[in-house]
């Protein structure tokens, strides 16, 4: 099994796929070491207003799929 740093970086160069074939789908790399980092919650703020809007441009999006399909 891997160790340190290695399965983050793998993680990160995959998500980059991912995103891009889920339509730039928020996503929040956060490494964890054991120790606190002052800006978690920041971090993880920012990453709720993009899943935030995200979700709401997907459903205003499909709105206008619908209607137009009627």
């Amino acid at each position: 099994m891997p160790f340190t740093c290695m399965p983050g970086t793998v993680v990160a160069a995959v998500m980059k796929r991912v995103r891009r074939d889920l339509d730039n789908v928020p996503f929040l790399n956060m490494a964890y070491d054991g120790l606190e980092q002052t800006n978690t919650v920041t971090r993880l703020e920012a990453f709720m207003h993009q899943a935030a809007q995200y979700d709401r441009r997907n459903r205003a999006e499909k709105s206008v799929e619908v209607k137009a399909a009627a």
